[in-house]
């Protein structure tokens, strides 16, 4: 995943913390779920300061979908890497 990231930070200067963003915002919603999971934590984590969210994601719904296509994304290039071993 972090491979993704960098490829889209290079070809996109916003990239680099919205990656961050996501990438934090995976971590955390894997541990407690997506009810469970604030922003404002997401912020802290990926140390981003708080205004900066809604510059990259309308809403923490947008953001959730964000997290959820890096998590199929990642899924998808592990799973056709026969890593894990399948479901």
């Amino acid at each position: 995943m972090a491979e993704h990231a960098n490829a889209d930070a290079r070809s996109n200067p916003k990239a680099p913390t919205k990656a961050t963003l996501v990438d934090a915002g995976l971590h955390l919603m894997l541990e407690k779920g997506y009810h469970h999971t604030g922003i404002q934590e997401v912020l802290q984590a990926a140390g981003v300061p708080k205004g900066s969210f809604y510059y990259y994601f309308p809403s923490k719904e947008a953001f959730g979908r964000e997290v959820i296509a890096q998590f199929a994304a990642a899924y998808v290039i592990l799973n056709a890497a026969g890593v894990g071993g399948g479901v």
